[in-house]
């Protein structure tokens, strides 16, 4: 203030004035800057993107030097500047990070709220407000004050109703390879729910791109699962361990499509009762359009005899399976729905399927097309490969079946069937393994050098004549040929021979049986195929 009888009293305190704006920033968001006159010297600290800004007269010009943080809401920002040391030193005191599209950090303390979800879902929240379209979401396996993360309430990541498409992706730092070493990530809840939402827009086509890296999780032997993945697209997908679960373990939903499914050990509970648990689910909840082209690779194993490894709950267009598939607690190991959609898998070579002993098939399919090809099937309580209907399906001669309780592989045919291809049962496993294929004629399922099964049967031939064991027409196919063996042995020496001839009642060829030689009757089991 001015001295007492000081003349032009008014100047020096104009000054003052204005030099309040330059020693008094303004705080406000970033977009308001402009209401505000850049003064030569003020300054501009924006609450919620952390920039600071300096005046120079008539522009505000971002500063060389901003603030080391601004806390809001329970968040603490972080201006660009700093980026690099604040997610470290963040991330080494517990806190989730989220690292904005533009540059910026933001971090929560999980001890400052009321659960360490809601600490992850402020993060998330604001990155999808603040950072359209996202940022990454990082978490450490260090917590402020617990020896691990407890998610109590399921995690919406993203923003289902953000029209501009808003993904944010997750890292989960740190955290040990070993689920049952210390820094992992448990749950309380227990109704059966996900840990994790990722959401796209479903009001709209689905959000494209979200990259999920790390993570171990150790569930408790609660009924949850870890995370469904609903209305995203490019998804890319690779974490450590899942273990002691009883939900359903990672979920492909409604147009969760064009996804790589890289790495994950399951493991999940082992309870006495019957469990319920699912590693792997595709389903089609909002019922608009399946997940699709789905890949699921060879770093993916399940472990256990409590646990159906590959699920589809509905119909889904096509998926691609390699890894290492143990255990069921349903009809399979890998279950392939049931009909009413054009559910499609190929089960790769890169593919090991086995290891349940709860009376479930390795491998059961009903759906639209399928191509079989695992590189082993083995302890399998139930069949090996269950075919209950396909429109097409292929199944591999190259398959190892091992300690399969029942048949290594089982065909049903039905009206929806156009083409099955089959191994010749003298290939399947070490030629050891028995086989279920429908019964003559077959219309859609072959051999695949094109063969079908037109007709077999048992016959008896008396010494010295012939029989006609069945008629063929122009249906048959252009090619044909027949096997004879004996079906019980006979009591004198016998020679057969087998010949086509013409059947002029039945205006068809036949297929006829000879004893050329001998005195006794011979019992014929006998074959006959076309193409």
């Amino acid at each position: 203030m001015p001295e007492k009888g000081t003349r032009d009293w008014h100047v020096p305190l104009n000054e003052n004035f204005n030099q309040i704006d330059k020693d008094v920033p303004i705080r406000d968001v970033d977009a308001n800057k402009g209401n505000y006159q850049p003064r030569s010297g003020a300054k501009f600290e924006a609450i919620d993107a952390g920039a600071v800004y300096y005046g120079d007269g008539s522009d505000w010009i971002p500063a060389d030097r901003l603030v080391n943080s601004l806390e809001t809401g329970g968040l603490t920002h972080t201006p660009q500047q700093d980026v690099p040391q604040s997610i470290h030193a963040n991330l080494s005191q517990g806190h989730c990070v989220g690292l904005g599209a533009n540059g910026n950090v933001i971090s929560a303390n999980p001890d400052g709220y009321a659960s360490d979800d809601a600490a992850i879902q402020a993060v998330n929240d604001w990155l999808s407000s603040n950072s359209v379209p996202g940022g990454d979401i990082y978490i450490p396996a260090a917590h402020p004050s617990k020896s691990e993360w407890v998610i109590e309430n399921t995690v919406i990541v993203g923003d289902p109703d953000e029209a501009s498409r808003v993904r944010n992706n997750l890292y989960f730092v740190g955290f040990p390879y070993r689920v049952d070493a210390s820094g992992h990530m448990t749950t309380t809840i227990n109704d059966g729910s996900q840990m994790f939402r990722v959401v796209g827009d479903t009001g709209n086509s689905a959000t494209r791109g979200f990259t999920w890296r790390g993570g171990t999780f150790n569930l408790g032997g609660n009924n949850a699962g870890l995370v469904s993945f609903e209305y995203v697209t490019n998804v890319d997908i690779a974490l450590e361990w899942l273990k002691d679960f009883r939900g359903d373990g990672v979920v492909f939903d409604s147009r969760a499509y064009e996804a790589v499914f890289r790495r994950c050990r399951f493991k999940p509970d082992d309870p006495q009762s019957t469990p319920t648990a699912n590693c792997i689910v595709f389903q089609n909840s909002y019922g608009t359009q399946a997940p699709a082209q789905v890949m699921i690779g060879e770093g993916v194993n399940t472990d256990g005899d409590h646990n159906v490894s590959v699920l589809y709950r509905d119909p889904m267009p096509s998926a691609y399976i390699a890894g290492k598939y143990e255990g069921a607690n349903g009809r399979a190991t890998i279950d392939v729905g049931d009909p009413g959609g054009p559910s499609c898998v190929f089960i790769t070579p890169k593919a090991h399927i086995g290891n349940n002993h709860s009376g479930a098939h390795g491998v059961y399919f009903d759906g639209y097309k399928a191509i079989i090809a695992p590189s082993y099937v083995t302890q399998v309580d139930g069949d090996g490969i269950v075919i209950n209907g396909a429109k097409t399906c292929t199944i591999s001669n190259d398959i190892s079946y091992n300690s399969v309780g029942g048949d290594a592989i089982v065909v049903n045919e039905n009206q929806s069937t156009s083409r099955v291809v089959v191994p010749h049962e003298a290939v399947v496993g070490q030629g050891n393994e028995t086989v279920n294929y429908p019964d003559a004629p077959w219309y859609a399922v072959r051999y695949q050098n094109g063969w079908r099964l037109f007709d077999e049967g048992t016959t008896t031939i008396p010494a010295g004549e012939s029989r006609a064991v069945t008629n063929f027409g122009s249906g048959a196919g252009g090619e044909h040929y027949g096997t004879i063996e004996f079906a019980s042995d006979p009591t004198n020496n016998v020679e057969l021979a087998q010949r086509v001839g013409w059947n002029a009642s039945a205006d068809n060829p036949s297929f006829i049986i000879e004893e050329t030689t001998g005195s006794g009757d011979a019992n014929v089991r006998w074959r006959f195929f076309v193409r």
